[in-house]
């Protein structure tokens, strides 16, 4: 997971810590259903989804849960228009990941992924236009199926 990476090292502890304390709500409102016990010191996603989200969902840990949630299994039998947008340096998901598997060679899938943007960042600091950069493309790629 590019996440794991040094340089990524305070971006996923705010996003562990983020999801710590959702679960933490979630577990205050539903004890029933969620547990604060036997998960030790969680200090990364991978961590977090070993722990909690894979059991929570039927997986054995958290590896065969990004194996079956991942969509490269299922990106060559997209056959309607389809807009990618990733940035080649987000923290999540390797670009490498997502090239390899097959969505340049998709004719549905328009993919576009600019060198910076971050994790479904693409805010610019700046108003005007470009400002929500991702958000003006995907009404660009509506508005070019509407002319289809």
């Amino acid at each position: 997971m590019k996440l794991d990476r040094w340089d990524n090292y305070f971006y996923q502890a705010r996003f562990v810590r983020g999801l710590l304390n959702r679960y933490a709500r979630k577990a205050e409102l539903f004890p029933q259903r969620y547990s604060m016990n036997g998960f030790g010191t969680i200090r990364t996603v991978r961590e977090f989804d070993d722990a909690i989200t894979a059991p929570q969902f039927g997986f054995k840990d958290a590896e065969a849960y990004y194996e079956s949630a991942g969509a490269k299994k299922v990106v060559g039998q997209i056959r309607v228009p389809y807009l990618l947008i990733t940035a080649q340096d987000d923290p999540f998901v390797p670009y490498e990941a997502i090239r390899a598997s097959g969505v340049e060679r998709n004719p549905a899938i328009r993919f576009v992924a600019p060198e910076r943007g971050g994790h479904c960042g693409f805010v610019s600091r700046y108003n005007g236009s470009g400002r929500f950069w991702a958000e003006e493309r995907v009404v660009d790629f509506c508005r070019a199926r509407l002319q289809d």
